[in-house]
C-alpha cells in the first residue's frame, strides 16, 4: 500500500500513478523554456505518488487553469 501525497489515502500499487509536483508545462507559462521544462521533469524531488483519482483531478485543475480565456482548436 501506498499513501497518496494529494489525499493522504492508503492506495493499491495499481491505483497509483506518479506526479510532478511543479507541473512540467508552467501554469501561467513563465518559466516555459527549455531549461525551466527539463528541470522538472527530471528532478526527482519533484515526484510524488498519487492515487489515480487524485492525479485525475489535480492534472484537470491545472489544465483549466493553463488554458482559461484560450480557444480549443
Amino acid at each position: 500500500m501506498y499513501t497518496c501525497a494529494l489525499s493522504g489515502q492508503e492506495v493499491k500499487k495499481k491505483d497509483t500513478q506518479c506526479d510532478h509536483i511543479d507541473p512540467i508545462i508552467s501554469l501561467d507559462e513563465s518559466e516555459n523554456d527549455w531549461n525551466g521544462i527539463v528541470s522538472r521533469c527530471l528532478n526527482t524531488d519533484n515526484y510524488q505518488v498519487v492515487s489515480k483519482e487524485a492525479h485525475k483531478a489535480k492534472t484537470g485543475a491545472e489544465n483549466s487553469k493553463r488554458f482559461k480565456g484560450k480557444k480549443k482548436l
